[in-house]
């Protein structure tokens, strides 16, 4: 079991969640545009993971910025 079945993230959603599309998606829509509906996998963009909690992971940016995402799908900000 990895680290994040340790940190309890089994939940598919928590990890691959995605915004569904409409059926009639206005031509600016975009999927990951809805950070609450968005799990962990989507916003990596070939970042690192540098710190998983059971309810967090910290991404790390090219900068050296870390975004703390929540495991309830709510990104918490830049630090």
């Amino acid at each position: 079991m990895g680290q994040a079945g340790r940190c309890a993230w089994l939940d598919r959603a928590d990890l691959f969640a995605l915004q569904p599309v409409p059926d009639k998606p206005a031509p600016n829509y975009r999927r990951l545009s809805r950070y609450d509906e968005t799990g962990l996998i989507w916003l990596l963009q070939g970042r690192p993971v540098v710190a998983l909690t059971e309810s967090t992971g910290a991404i790390e940016n090219p900068t050296g910025a870390i975004i703390v995402y929540r495991k309830n799908n709510k990104l918490a900000g830049v630090q």
